[in-house]
């Protein structure tokens, strides 16, 4: 995995840490959406 995929990975998996212990018994869960470098959300 590249840096800059790395990168959004960590910002999912910060968003879905926002929602720990809110979402139960579902997991959190983030996502970033990603097109051709650019973060659409």
């Amino acid at each position: 995995m590249d840096k800059q995929n790395s990168q959004y990975m960590q910002l999912a998996i910060d968003q879905a840490w926002n929602y720990q212990l809110q979402t139960y018994p579902n997991p959190a869960v983030g996502c970033c959406v990603v097109k051709d470098g650019l973060l659409i959300n």
